[in-house]
């Protein structure tokens, strides 16, 4: 069975304390993390529900504290490629932290979720395949799961007209836009792990719309239609699908409704007037191209699988939930 854990808009159970997201701490934090990891290197010493975030972004760092708040006593840990943002995400929460180099010695985790960015990785590859190395894969006396986080670019830019959807034909291999995210996903598929697609993610303060009015231009066209998800709906996607106790699949994350990029300013200006300006006009000076109208994806699939549905189901909708609100 796939379905999300007891969330509804909000959480059945309080936060507690957590080995992961707790309380700020101070002083020798990077040796005691890593004590407290050598303290559970050996197999048995795994718990059901415990979790390693690979790339902790925006994205990684909702999944960890959306898991903090439904596991309240899993171990939680998580991984960056440097530790430059180490002391910012103690300042959030993250109590046990690391980077790739450190985790030679950890025995695996039952749960890993794979979100790191591949900008600026030439070695994306391997450190998905690194991220393998430390989920224990899957087990039939107990729940486990890994989930990568792809992106609908995999997909190609022209299409029929129809809706493209978990199962539909993705780009050339050799394509070299798609060939790095293609090559993960194999991977992680016959690995026995899940890949979530995920379609553009924004916040209120983050996104293609924040770019484009501080720019006030962009070579695109302005009524190209962009699929899109709050990064809040990309999370509990992901967690949701690392519950699954199935694997082989692949998830499509998208919101009800695409949006023509001039209409994401204007919505953006329209909700949130006192950080985009109404009054700047932002020049989409491309071509408009007949299949950019029916770039549309469908995720029924996905939904009706893990029992998950977008609490933000719309750009409008979402554009004006604040940052400071709870999870």
């Amino acid at each position: 069975f796939c379905g999300s854990p007891s969330w509804s808009g909000g959480f059945v159970r309080e936060p507690a304390t957590c080995s992961c997201v707790a309380t700020p701490m101070h002083g020798s934090v990077q040796s005691r993390s890593l004590v407290r990891m050598s303290q559970l290197t050996s197999e048995g010493a795994r718990g059901a529900d415990d979790l390693v975030v690979v790339g902790c972004g925006m994205l990684g760092l909702m999944a960890l504290k959306i898991w903090k708040r439904e596991f309240s006593s899993a171990y939680l840990l998580g991984v960056t490629r440097t530790d430059s943002r180490h002391d910012s995400l103690r300042e959030e929460g993250v109590a046990d932290l690391a980077t790739a180099d450190e985790l030679k010695d950890l025995s695996p985790f039952p749960f890993v979720i794979m979100c790191a960015s591949p900008s600026g990785n030439e070695n994306y590859v391997g450190a998905v395949e690194n991220a393998l190395g430390l989920w224990e894969g899957r087990k039939e006396d107990r729940r486990s799961g890994f989930v990568f986080t792809s992106s609908t670019g995999v997909y190609p830019i022209e299409n029929d007209g129809s809706p493209m959807t978990e199962s539909s034909a993705t780009r050339d291999p050799s394509d070299a836009r798609a060939e790095k995210l293609l090559k993960c996903e194999r991977l992680v598929l016959d690995a026995g792990g899940n890949v979530v697609r995920l379609a553009g993610l924004y916040t209120r303060e983050r996104g293609a719309h924040k770019i484009w009015v501080a720019n006030k231009k962009s070579p695109s066209s302005p009524d190209g239609l962009i699929n899109l998800l709050h990064y809040r709906d990309a999370a509990r996607l992901a967690v949701t699908a690392a519950r699954c106790q199935d694997g082989g699949n692949v998830f499509l994350g998208v919101d009800d409704k695409p949006v023509s990029r001039s209409d994401i300013v204007k919505i953006a200006q329209q909700k949130v007037p006192e950080m985009y300006d109404p009054s700047t006009e932002v020049l989409f000076s491309g071509a408009s191209q007949p299949f950019e109208l029916s770039r549309v994806f469908s995720n029924k699939m996905t939904r009706e699988t893990l029992k998950w549905e977008p609490q933000h189901r719309s750009f409008e909708d979402g554009i004006t939930l604040k940052s400071t609100e709870p999870l």
